[in-house]
C-alpha cells in the first residue's frame, strides 16, 4: 500500500531485445512466442531501465512508465474477484496476442500527459482500443442525447476528458 499521494511508477518494455536479455519480468506467460522467455510484455523496475539504457541494450524510447494503479479486492482464498473476475463477467477483455504489439506501437504515441495534449493522448488511447477489439466494423448512426443535438458518445468522450483532467492532471477547470 502507497501513502498518502504517492503514485507507483509501472515500467514496461516490449521488445525482442531487452526480453532476450531478461531485461524486467513477463507479465503474461501464456502467449510467449518460442524464444522468447515468456510473455510479450514485460514489468521492469527503474534499476533494470536504467541498466539496459546504460549497456546500450535498449533505449528510453523501448519503456513505458506508467503512473498509479489500481487493486482489485479479492476474496480470501484468492479464487473471485480481481481482474480475472471482471475478465470473465465480460466486463474487460484479454487483448489477443497477435495484436499486441500493434496495441504497444500505438500507445507508445504518447507523451507525458498534459492539459496542452490531453486530448491526442486520449485519441491515442481510443486508437489502441480499436486495435485490440479490432473495432473496424461500421459503427451504427449515434443516439442522440434526448432534447439535444449532442451524440450520446459525444457527451461521453466530453465526460472522459473531464475526469482525466481532474483526476489524473489535478485541472478542475482546464476543460471547458
Amino acid at each position: 500500500v502507497f501513502g498518502e499521494g504517492e503514485r507507483p511508477l509501472l515500467w514496461l518494455h516490449c521488445n525482442n531485445q531487452l526480453r532476450s536479455a531478461r531485461i524486467g519480468i513477463p507479465l503474461d506467460n501464456d502467449d510467449s512466442p518460442k524464444g522468447n522467455y515468456g510473455g510479450i510484455i514485460w514489468e521492469c523496475t527503474l534499476e533494470d531501465v536504467a541498466y539496459a539504457i546504460r549497456h546500450k541494450i535498449g533505449s528510453s524510447q523501448d519503456f513505458m512508465v506508467i503512473s498509479g494503479g489500481f487493486i482489485w479486492e479479492k476474496s480470501d482464498d484468492g479464487t473471485t474477484g480481481g481482474i480475472r473476475e471482471q475478465v470473465l463477467n465480460g466486463s474487460f477483455e484479454i487483448v489477443p496476442s497477435n495484436c499486441k504489439q500493434q496495441v504497444w506501437d500505438t500507445l507508445l504515441g504518447q507523451e507525458i500527459m498534459t492539459t496542452q495534449n490531453i486530448h491526442t493522448n486520449i485519441k491515442i488511447r481510443f486508437s489502441a482500443w480499436d486495435v485490440a477489439s479490432n473495432n473496424d466494423a461500421p459503427k451504427d448512426k449515434d443516439p442522440f442525447v434526448f432534447g439535444t443535438n449532442i451524440t450520446v458518445a459525444n457527451l461521453a468522450d466530453k465526460a472522459l476528458h473531464k475526469w482525466a483532467a481532474k483526476y489524473i492532471l489535478n485541472e478542475s477547470d482546464c476543460l471547458t
